[in-house]
């Protein structure tokens, strides 16, 4: 499988700069291998990485699989176009692809990965939300009063978390 690592520095980079690179490597995995695993491994991969200047745990950490029906080039430029849009640094982007994680315990085989997919590994950095969501993964908001990140249900008129 082919791997993308993608946070938050990285992403105001790209905004600021269209001709920065996805930096996407080549993983090799055994089929066998769950999800789960994987990530325990990932979260130790990526904090041996130069950009991790902190130690990742495994809630900080989400796996993405790209829609095969986007090329690398047009997943970076809905990334770029998406990060464009956004009116603040909070970006919230609906991922095009798969969220990988609903079944912790699914093998690699068993999720249909193969050598030529996009697994897009999403690390969130300390006080910062994830950026990527989609049906299955709800958009994370901090609170305005207490600047806790979290789900919340509660909203004001306007729509903004109380």
């Amino acid at each position: 499988m082919r791997l993308c690592v993608l946070y938050f520095d990285f992403l105001r980079k790209m905004d600021n700069d269209p001709k920065l690179q996805l930096p996407i490597r080549k993983l090799l995995v055994s089929p066998r291998r769950e999800i789960k695993s994987l990530k325990e491994s990932l979260c130790k991969i990526i904090h041996k990485m130069p950009f991790a200047k902190f130690r990742i745990q495994m809630d900080g950490l989400r796996i993405w699989r790209k829609t095969r029906e986007k090329t690398d080039e047009e997943f970076k430029k809905f990334i770029y176009d998406a990060l464009q849009a956004s009116k603040t640094y909070d970006y919230q982007i609906e991922f095009p692809g798969d969220f990988l994680e609903a079944n912790p315990y699914a093998t690699i085989h068993e999720t249909g990965l193969d050598d030529e997919d996009l697994v897009v590994i999403e690390y969130q950095e300390p006080s910062k939300n994830f950026v990527f969501f989609n049906d299955n993964i709800k958009v994370m908001v901090r609170c305005d009063f207490c600047r806790v990140l979290g789900n919340w249900e509660i909203k004001c008129i306007c729509n903004n978390v109380i």
